[in-house]
């Protein structure tokens, strides 16, 4: 392209020499550009070159080539640039997926919409090269201008259009990149000092010296289109490289390679990864904002990443299931916990491979990958099951693997393990294979999937004596065998479920068991789903532990509806296909309506039919192994050794059957009827579900309300009925309003950036008036509210150390100078060393009368905006749009009168606020009151010291 050009005599001698340094110099470096694009995206399991712009970069080089070139040497320049160009394309294909989680349609298909992409761009600048070099009439001839042996056909000027057009495209896609992504994978100075200089050497430098020595020859380059774009290409690399420097101080890069945004500086309305597989936290991109509640998320997404069994390992039972999103608040910048945790927990999991069981327990009932396909687990007899790694392909039985072969592969493993030195203080961790890693960070959840395989393994290791050339299918046996497991928990205690049908006629408040500690007002997991008569269980939950929760229930006898947590159509049809793939029987996903601003299925609710009775529980826990007590279990035991690491607590309440069969009508239920059924009818559940819990009857449920954040933007009637106005309207109706002071304790384990009028609306409503009314407030009504969340020392000194801390959540960002820091106070359990994943508000005061009162709220809602819900006041007076984020339920008990009148009568001074003690009876309130101030001590910033484990290889100070 103008190597044959015959310049006019004013033009220098030394034009054509000039041209090919310039030529030269450019293609030189943009050869070192496209290496080192290739090396950094390998390195960095990722791609260097955005999509759009590698398509056409690899078009242009095929048509110049194959097309345009004149010269052997230009030529040979092309086909060097297209065969480099093949690694940044393998690169596309390979780690193109982990970029596009967002969007799974188009990662699954990224390599398909790369190669046409790449054939578009072909045919376009094929059909504009024809019309260009047409030899009878071609695109704005000149003199001195030569090509084929034609005079007049202009290449030179066919090539700057083609190749700025390539460049702004090029230039303009990686800043977008850099910026969306937050993190320079793929990137690095010298990739973007050899691009740059290579186009102001081969483009800019080699078109405007011809246009200085040969202006009529090259005008074009000062035409304002080509100004235009020649500036902006320069503009956007400039920007981009103080991007780039930005955005190295504030990642993380993994032990793989990878690079993450860092817990600081993520962007509002970045991406945040949706985490949904436990493994996998799988590494999803979701575009939300804030998410200042989302502990489970941010644990789901962190410690799940870290999957402790080795490839070649079987599944362990605990793998969680958290569907990653993220809520908006006001405080936008609550996101990057969700970055921050992934990329520490795949960091974590990578640097070592021992580490403590307990971190263990957490890391795998917080996130599950699958280890098998259900592709592998069709057609085959079940006793041939047989795990494998999660990328192994079937080659023999079931599942692929020889089980004498695996059998003596799981004996080496034990035989290689060393005991650790003391139970009370685990210390090891197993080590993930980079291909596991990069499976959790390029699938999409597979949750029922994972369920399968972890079925099959019950069939390997259990049905080993039967025959093996049984005709029964494999689901049918697979299903069958999970009931085997369903009787003892953990193997401690009496494995009875049933003492009878129906056992909390009027409700109770029970603390979830925790291992290894005694056992006084709490409750199993087995204790409350009574699995010996239940059939029908109606579930929800933020994470699910879907192998654990198989092993509870019966799927061949119990129907099960999972009303899970999943944004967007893509995912929930992704889900929906697996489910129906996985065959197993009588479960149903739910996902109710998540448009708009609904980031979050955050409520846990079970309602638990029996023959005899509804048992409703609410609990505040998820449905993973560590929320209800139980810990791992050793692999050459099978026992569990490490005590509980966290504890819950739920309401639950047994319904007996109407005494005429019938359907109740909604508006005939009690007030706590009425608020279930409308919390159900919005989640969509459908008419027979709400019709099944109209056959219950709800007379005992008079004194006690059904709490809920409907997710949504609410106005009207609508406004009054959720969120904090529902709570408020929830206490007047139990007649307690008319309030004269309260004290409030609030035992959450998440919170975002507070602000002093949100708790000012919190006080309101809980004294039984709407939140915005103009109810007068002390001054000094934040002393009178007491938040419980843990400090530092408090968790990094727990069972479980900083590891188990994960679903415990606050940034330093949000606990800023605006944060009611007087507020806080230390939670520290009554069972030493357990962290709390309570949802707990305890309210007590006196009402005008001057009579006592303490109500307890208990449920999945913690003390953020996000959960119950933001509503202004309008310059108009009127009350606004009350905005939820996110799905929440909970009940609200008020301790009796007898109780109040006791306490009265034996210690309380006339006219005092009620002491704690007046919620004995009511629940065992678990944690130590009053709770120290924080008085110069720290919460748990839980990315921070993540940071610090992984980074530091120890809790040290990053100051």
């Amino acid at each position: 392209m103008g190597s044959n050009d015959i310049p006019p005599s004013h033009v220098p001698s030394s034009y054509h020499t000039i041209c090919t340094l310039l030529l030269g110099a450019g293609g030189l470096l943009y050869t070192i550009t496209y290496i080192l694009m290739t090396r950094q995206s390998l390195r960095d399991r990722t791609y260097a070159m955005p999509l759009l712009s590698l398509a056409f970069n690899f078009a242009w080089e095929i048509i110049f080539a194959l097309y345009v070139a004149e010269s052997p040497q230009e030529k040979a320049v092309f086909t060097i640039w297209m065969m480099i160009d093949v690694g940044l394309v393998y690169a596309v294909v390979k780690y193109g997926e982990n970029e596009w989680a967002h969007a799974p349609v188009v990662g699954r298909n990224i390599g398909k919409i790369l190669g046409g992409l790449v054939l578009w761009w072909c045919w376009a600048l094929w059909a504009m090269c024809v019309w260009w070099v047409d030899e009878q009439d071609p695109v704005n001839p000149k003199d001195g201008k030569i090509y084929k042996g034609v005079m007049g056909i202009d290449t030179t000027e066919l090539g700057f259009w083609t190749a700025l057009a390539a460049q702004v495209v090029l230039s303009c896609g990686l800043l977008a990149q850099l910026v969306v992504r937050g993190n320079s994978g793929g990137a690095s100075y010298s990739i973007w000092a050899s691009r740059f200089f290579g186009s102001v050497f081969g483009l800019n430098g080699y078109y405007g010296y011809c246009w200085f020595v040969w202006p009529e020859g090259h005008g074009y380059f000062a035409n304002p289109f080509a100004v235009c774009l020649w500036v902006t290409w320069v503009v956007a690399d400039l920007v981009y490289v103080g991007v780039l420097r930005d955005v190295r101080r504030s990642e993380i890069v993994l032990g793989d390679g990878r690079k993450l945004l860092d817990d600081e500086h993520l962007p509002k309305g970045s991406f945040v990864i949706q985490l949904v597989s436990p493994s996998t936290l799988t590494h999803k991109y979701i575009t939300m904002t804030s998410s200042d509640d989302d502990e489970e998320l941010k644990q789901a997404i962190a410690l799940s990443l870290a999957e402790t069994q080795p490839a070649a390992a079987p599944p362990s039972p605990t793998n969680v299931i958290g569907v990653v999103s993220s809520d908006n608040d006001d405080d936008d910048d609550d996101d990057d916990n969700l970055r921050q945790a992934i990329a520490l927990s795949l960091r974590q999991t990578e640097r070592e491979k021992d580490t403590s069981p307990a971190a263990h327990s957490i890391h795998d009932s917080e996130v599950s990958h699958p280890g098998h396909t259900i592709a592998e687990l069709k057609g085959s007899p079940p006793t041939q099951a047989q795990p494998t790694s999660d990328t192994g392909q079937a080659s023999g039985g079931i599942m692929g693997l020889d089980r004498k072969a695996m059998e003596q592969e799981r004996l080496a493993r034990l035989g290689k393990r060393k005991r650790t030195p003391s139970p009370e203080r685990p210390s090891q961790r197993k080590e993930v294979s980079d291909e596991r890693i990069q499976d959790r960070l390029s699938d999409q959840p597979r949750y029922f999937k994972r369920a399968v395989g972890l079925l099959s393994w019950i069939v390997a290791e259990d049905d080993s004596h039967e025959d093996k050339t049984s005709d029964v299918s494999t689901t049918s046996r697979l299903v069958m065998r999970p009931s085997l497991k369903a009787t003892a928990d953990e193997g401690n205690g009496d494995t009875s479920t049933d003492q009878s049908p129906v056992q909390y006629p009027h409700g109770a408040i029970k603390r979830t068991w925790a291992f290894k500690h005694p056992r006084t007002n709490d409750i199993k997991i087995e204790e409350l789903l009574q699995t010996s008569t239940l059939s029908i269980a109606v579930l929800s939950a933020f994470q699910w532990d879907d192998r654990w929760l198989f092993s509870k229930l019966d799927t061949a006898k119990v129907k099960q509806i999972w009303i899970m947590n999943a944004k967007g159509e893509d995912l929930q049809e992704k889900l929906l296909a697996e489910a129906t793939e996985a065959k197993i029987p009588n479960l149903k996903p739910h996902f109710p309506p998540m448009s708009g601003q609904i980031m979050n299925m955050h409520s846990k609710l079970m309602l638990l039919f029996h023959p005899t009775h509804l048992r409703i529980a609410v609990p505040t826990a998820n449905m993973t192994k560590v929320d209800w007590g139980e810990t791992e279990k050793d692999v050459r035991t099978g026992e569990s050794w490490q005590s509980a690491v966290m504890e819950n607590s739920v309401f639950l309440i047994d319904l007996p059957r109407r005494s005429d069969g019938e359907v109740g009508g909604k508006n005939d239920a009690t007030s706590f009827g009425r608020g279930l059924i409308e919390y159900l009818e919005a989640q969509e559940v459908g008419r027979r579900v709400t019709e099944g819990v109209l056959k219950f009857d709800f007379a005992n449920t008079k004194d006690i309300e059904f709490v809920h954040a409907i997710g949504g933007s609410h106005t009207g009637q609508s406004s009054t009925r959720t969120g904090l106005p529902g709570l408020s309207n929830a206490l007047r109706r139990l007649g307690l309003d008319q309030v004269r002071e309260i004290e409030l304790d609030y035992a959450t384990s998440s919170l975002g950036a507070l602000k002093d009028s949100f708790l000012k609306q919190l006080y309101i409503a809980a004294s039984g008036e709407p939140p915005l009314s103009n109810r007068e407030v002390p001054a000094d009504f934040l002393d009178r509210i007491r938040i419980y969340f843990p400090s530092r020392d408090t968790v990094v000194t727990s069972t479980g150390g900083p590891a188990c801390g994960g679903i415990i959540t606050l940034g330093r960002k949000q606990y800023g100078a605006a944060f009611p820091k007087q507020c806080m106070r230390e939670y520290r359990s009554t069972r030493k060393g357990v962290l709390s994943h309570n949802k707990i508000l305890l309210a007590r005061g006196r009402k005008k009368d001057n009579r006592p009162f303490a109500w307890a709220y208990v449920g999945s809602a913690n003390l953020t905006e996000s959960a119950w819900g933001t509503q202004k006041m309008l310059k108009s007076g009127k009350e606004g749009v009350l905005s939820i984020r996110n799905w929440e339920c909970g009940v609200v008990v008020a301790v009796p009168d007898e109780k109040l009148k006791e306490l009265e009568e034996l210690e309380v001074k006339d006219g005092a606020v009620p002491p704690m003690t007046v919620f004995e009876g009511t629940l065992e309130v678990p944690f130590q009151y009053p709770g120290d101030k924080y008085e110069g001590k720290e919460p748990w910033f839980f990315m921070e010291e993540q940071r610090m484990d992984v980074e530091g290889h120890g809790l040290v100070s990053l100051a």
